[in-house]
C-alpha cells in the first residue's frame, strides 16, 4: 500500500520566542483522521568544522540551558537574516566563537536536524587551514 501525505488544515502560532515559533497545525490523514501536531519553526543552523594544519580541530566550550553543562563542540549557530548564505554564516560563527578564520571553506552538506517537529536545514562545513585572526574570551 502506497503511503498517504497529511493534508494540512489550518495552521496557528501557539507560542513566539526570539528563538522559534511553536506552531500548533491541525491535519488530516485518509486513514488516521484528523489530529493536531506542533511544529518548532525555527532558522536555518550551521556548522563548521575548523581544521588547522597540523590536523588539529579548532573547538569551543559552551554552557548549554537545555542540558545544564558545558559542551565541546564545533563552531555553529543560526542563518540571521543578514547573512546573505548559510557558507558566511559558518565563518562569521566561527570567527566569533573561536577566533580562527579560513579562506578554503567548503560546504559537507545538509541535513533536517529533527524533520519529525521541524522544517530547517543545518548546513555543515569544513574549514581548512585555519589561522587565528583574533582572541576570543
Amino acid at each position: 500500500m502506497k503511503p498517504r501525505k497529511w493534508k494540512t488544515l489550518r495552521s496557528d502560532v501557539a507560542y513566539s520566542t526570539p528563538i522559534f515559533d511553536l506552531y500548533r497545525r491541525r491535519s488530516t490523514h485518509a486513514r488516521r483522521g484528523e489530529r493536531d501536531f506542533f511544529i518548532l519553526d525555527a532558522p536555518n543552523w550551521v556548522n563548521i568544522i575548523p581544521l588547522a594544519k597540523n590536523g588539529d580541530v579548532v573547538m569551543i566550550r559552551q554552557w548549554r540551558h537545555g542540558i545544564s553543562e558545558f559542551t565541546l563542540e564545533v563552531p555553529g549557530g543560526m542563518v540571521d537574516p543578514e547573512d546573505p548564505s548559510p557558507m558566511h554564516a559558518a565563518r562569521r560563527e566561527m570567527v566569533e566563537e573561536t577566533g580562527f578564520d579560513s579562506d578554503a571553506i567548503v560546504e559537507l552538506g545538509k541535513v533536517h536536524p529533527n524533520p519529525a517537529i521541524q522544517g530547517n536545514i543545518c548546513f555543515s562545513f569544513l574549514a581548512e587551514n585555519v589561522r587565528q585572526v583574533e582572541r576570543v574570551v
